[in-house]
């Protein structure tokens, strides 16, 4: 006993002295992580840590009827003079009720920066002045910041930020904005600073002193618009004022000098994405939560059957393929995603529901499903009630984390247009499969020629794998179960869903293929699918094997993962 005592304290003595949060140190270097609900509100109690440096590292949920959550009285981080990456995330359901200086942050002070970070269904309601989504007063720097909901008060209110003496850059609101004097749907006040390439969507109301954008400006606004038909305001201190259409429409910002995905010449980093014609943009990181990507490098390889294992000779003849860098999902997207995405489609007007299936609103026909819910398949694990969309539970386990099924590719496609997203064409979909094994070439992911239930959610000879024990179909498992497998640290390229790649099908495309990025043949009636799934053996879940499928089916082993 002595000397396991003394292991266990040697052990104990070795490990990270981090102390408080999630992990780090508050060093720039060495940012303290940030992870749970408890970790913020620890943060805004802490006042002697406003100085350090801060890295979000999930989605934080402060919903006050969560257990540990609350109705704020003030800001939740008091006066920021550090550094808080959201990386990528957002705080949702902040509800606060106090006086001034209020949003997430009350104060950034010269010298504090925040980027990357959604504040989202936020709910602020002041009774004193200087009240923002996202920040009350700004004298720091505001990146790639975005708050959605609802914030009144008294003077200078503002979507985004009540009082701007610094700089906010790349930004939006889409809050409801009310208040006394000083309302405007991004900031109420841009006292002293500079305010670039952003915009406002929301309502801007009270008795004076309102506009689309801002209600004063004394410093510098370069590139920005306010819709002035979804804000009610036909002025604003700064800015510019564009209709809905206009608003969507990717000219609008690009004459500006907005840096837009699929636009760029100047060989900066994409910023700004738009579904044309139907959404606002947005920033370029935003997609549905816990959506994670994996550098794919440019290269040259041999696509196709090497080794003779396959079914089909349209798996031949192999052929050497160059295909230019990309990014692909390093999971298949999930169930939880997709009812994200869809809640957001819905909310936007783009989709309908008719028994039990989604449409697109357009589709006056309903000739192209894009899923189906619980209602029209007991395969579906996404349930449809009063126009919200949620994930059910099977077996006693949550399926928010299992691959989507049940839909077509079209409703694959919905979603990566929605979001700025595009389905893997068939070569980068085998490409990053193999997993930078090339020499030699392998038939699975993991540098192997063998599959087994402990690599891959297949079939066997004896059976389905189904570790989960799930008593219906499909026996799916959640994403990245098997871990992260190849170079490239992608998860499930074998097994657990068939995966929709962009690719129309010809059975001899390979003899004709480019040999520079190909995107398959010009047109066709079936859709590739790749990777196998839970219900087929080890033969069809190699990395050369190939499927079809028609575009508008939705089967319970048919999933999808996205690249950009």
């Amino acid at each position: 006993m002595r000397a396991l005592l003394v292991a266990l304290t040697t052990c104990l003595l070795i490990l990270p002295a981090y102390g408080k949060y999630s992990g780090g140190t508050g060093e720039p270097n060495d940012p303290y992580q940030i992870a749970t609900a408890t970790d913020l509100i620890a943060l805004g109690e802490d006042p002697n840590d406003y100085d350090k440096h801060f890295l979000l590292t999930a989605d934080i949920d402060l919903d006050p009827n969560l257990p540990g959550r609350k109705i704020f009285d003030r800001a939740v981080i008091g006066t920021l003079s550090g550094t808080f990456d959201g990386n990528d995330h957002q705080v949702s359901h902040l509800t606060i009720r106090g006086g001034g200086y209020l949003g997430l942050f009350g104060e950034l002070r010269t010298g504090a920066e925040v980027r990357n970070l959604g504040v989202v269904d936020v709910n602020v309601s002041a009774s004193d002045d200087y009240i923002g989504g996202f920040v009350g007063t700004n004298g720091g720097t505001l990146t790639g910041c975005y708050s959605t909901g609802l914030v009144s008060g008294r003077e200078d209110v503002g979507g985004l930020v009540g009082d701007n003496w610094g700089t906010v850059a790349q930004c939006y609101s889409a809050c409801a904005v009310k208040g006394g004097y000083g309302v405007g749907g991004l900031m109420g006040e841009n006292s002293s600073g500079t305010v670039s390439n952003c915009y406002s969507t929301g309502p801007a109301l009270g008795p004076g002193g309102n506009s689309g954008l801002m209600a004063y400006n004394l410093g510098v606004v370069i590139g920005c618009f306010w819709d002035i038909q979804a804000s009610g305001q036909t002025g604003s201190a700064a800015g510019t004022g564009k209709t809905t259409a206009e608003m969507q429409t990717i000219s609008t910002f690009l004459e500006a000098g907005w840096d837009f995905v699929g636009e760029t010449a100047n060989g900066t980093e994409d910023i700004w994405w738009i579904l044309e014609g139907k959404d606002y943009p947005r920033l370029s990181w935003q997609g549905p939560a816990g959506m994670v990507f994996v550098d794919i490098p440019a290269g040259t390889f041999q696509m196709g059957d090497h080794d003779g294992a396959g079914y089909r000779e349209d798996e031949r003849p192999v052929h050497a393929v160059t295909l230019d860098g990309f990014q692909m999902s390093k999971y298949e997207t999930t169930n939880a995603q997709y009812a994200e995405y869809l809640n957001a489609a819905m909310a936007g007007g783009l989709i309908r529901v008719v028994n039990g299936l989604v449409y697109a609103s357009s589709d006056a026909n309903l000739a192209q499903a894009y899923c189906d819910t619980y209602t029209s398949s007991s395969y579906s694990q996404i349930e449809y009630s009063q126009g919200r969309f949620a994930v059910r539970s099977r077996d006693g386990k949550a399926m928010s984390d299992h691959p989507v099924a049940r839909v077509s590719w079209y409703g694959a496609k919905a979603l990566c247009d929605y979001y700025g997203y595009r389905l893997p064409t068939e070569a980068q979909w085998e490409y990053a499969a193999r997993g930078g094994y090339h020499d030699p070439y392998y038939r699975y992911p993991w540098g192997s020629n063998s599959i087994d239930c402990s690599k891959a959610n297949c079939k066997t000879d004896s059976g389905f794998c189904n570790p989960l024990s799930l008593t219906s179909w499909p026996y799916t498992t959640p994403a990245g179960y098997y871990g992260p497998q190849g170079a490239y640290g992608l998860c499930d390229m074998s097994g657990n869903l068939w995966e929709w790649c962009q690719d129309w099908y010809d059975s001899s495309y390979y003899s004709v293929s480019p040999a520079s990025n190909p995107t398959g043949p010009a047109g066709g009636t079936t859709r590739v699918l790749r990777g196998g799934a839970w219900d087929v053996d080890g033969n069809s879940c190699d990395v050369a094997g190939r499927s079809v499928a028609s575009p508008d089916v939705r089967g319970q082993v048919v999933g999808f993962r996205v690249c950009r």
